[in-house]
């Protein structure tokens, strides 16, 4: 997905599976990015997680109660504990990755 943060910059969003990671090169000190997801983030990562509950993936938090894969995925995502990053390419083409971890969520 690509969106546009300002008149003149574009920023090209995209969830990924922790496995896919070290195949990205990351520069950790010098992010150029906000550290506040992003609603479109937000919405990408619970509708892939909530995917991945509804093929088969084990929800990595206590179920009891939950039915529904999105309610799994959001709780997943608020706890931190979801297995997916954030990816954010530049439009120099530099690639940043962001874990939910080192991420400050808001409220959607």
């Amino acid at each position: 997905m690509k969106f546009k943060i300002a008149m003149n910059e574009e920023i090209e969003i995209e969830a990924i599976e922790d496995t896919e990671l070290p195949e990205i090169e990351e520069n950790k000190s010098r992010k150029k990015t906000s550290i506040w997801m992003t609603k479109y983030e937000y919405t990408q990562l619970i509708g892939y997680r909530a995917l991945q509950i509804t093929c088969g993936d084990t929800p990595r938090i206590d179920t009891k109660g939950m039915m529904e894969p999105l309610d799994i995925a959001i709780q997943e995502l608020h706890q931190i504990v979801i297995p997916l990053s954030v990816k954010r390419t530049l439009l120099n083409g530099k690639v940043e990755v962001f874990n939910v971890n080192e991420m400050n969520i808001r409220n959607h």
